[in-house]
């Protein structure tokens, strides 16, 4: 654990300085563009100074540890976010999710200890990083990504208090331009209806997106629950005569071959498999296919 936050940001940008080939291949990976990474010196964030390219829409990343919480922003402007960002399918929120998880254990070292990972389109860059409400020394380090036809900054900011994306019902934040755009429609005058317009087609809105951040209190407590992970290599039984024998130097040997898929547990459940992958200096596993659970039919009696 650092001892002051001068040491902190001299870790961070060593981090992403010594990581940043693999910090561009996630980036690759996930957005779909080649790009080249560079962190630059961090310098303080001033929250009521926040760059104009951060004012519209993008992708923001939230890195949550025990020693605050590490926000990364990445505006749509720069044409480095993929066009699918909005409204993604399962498997490209995957991709996000894997995004979130790589940067957050190569941007940021052990001693921070980043161990959630969040992500979320934003229509406004600038309230996230309102909201998420800077820790005096906050500071910004900015990662210049330069692709084949886009350039663009993905800043990462740290300490903070909040994750940085307001709920659903949260009162819309005030901006230094002038009115939420919320308030701003409450007060205009409703329309006079027409009794002699021809009645318009009924329109049925759609349902909101709904993600984890927008469950209750109460309901979101069930998702810090931990339980254990584990990856499996493969297995084997022995007789105990023979397991009795093993020292240092015995090898056993496995029928699963070496291209096979690792197997990922939760507890006792085997829910996807994937291929084991180098994360900076650690060891990880990128998921390739999720196992659905076994479904079960029971006949309904007849009367």
């Amino acid at each position: 654990m650092p001892t002051s936050l001068p040491e902190a940001f001299a870790q961070i940008l060593a981090q992403c300085q010594a990581g940043r080939d693999e910090i561009a291949q996630a980036f690759e990976r996930s957005l779909g563009e080649a790009v080249s990474v560079s962190a630059n010196e961090p310098a303080a964030w001033d929250a009521d100074r926040i760059p104009a390219d951060l004012s519209g829409p993008g992708l923001a990343m939230a890195f949550v540890g025990p020693q605050g919480v590490a926000i990364l922003l990445l505006a749509e402007s720069s044409g480095l976010v993929p066009s699918w960002y909005n409204a993604p399918d399962t498997s490209q929120r995957g991709r996000l999710a894997t995004l979130a998880q790589e940067l957050g254990m190569l941007a940021l070292p052990d001693s921070l200890g980043a161990d959630d990972f969040q992500f979320r389109a934003v229509p406004s860059l600038a309230d996230v990083a309102r909201h998420a409400k800077p820790k005096d020394g906050a500071q910004a380090i900015e990662l210049s990504l330069k692709g084949k036809s886009h350039d663009g900054i993905a800043r990462l900011i740290w300490p903070m208090n909040e994750t940085g994306f307001p709920t659903a019902d949260a009162p819309p934040v005030a901006s230094p331009a002038g009115p939420p755009v919320q308030a701003a429609a409450a007060a205009a005058p409703a329309a006079t209806p027409n009794p002699k317009a021809a009645p318009a087609a009924a329109h049925v809105p759609a349902a909101p997106k709904r993600s984890a951040i927008d469950l209750p209190d109460y309901t979101r407590s069930l998702l810090h629950i931990r339980v254990p992970i584990s990856v499996t290599l493969a297995t084997k039984r022995q007789p105990i005569g023979q397991i009795m024998e093993l020292g240092a130097g015995s090898i056993i040997h496995f029928d699963k071959s070496c291209e096979e898929m690792l197997d990922l547990y939760v507890g006792e459940h085997r829910v996807a498999k994937g291929e084991a992958v180098k994360v900076g200096e650690k060891f990880g596993l990128r998921i390739t296919s999720v196992i659905l659970p076994e479904e079960r039919f029971k006949p309904v009696p007849g009367r």
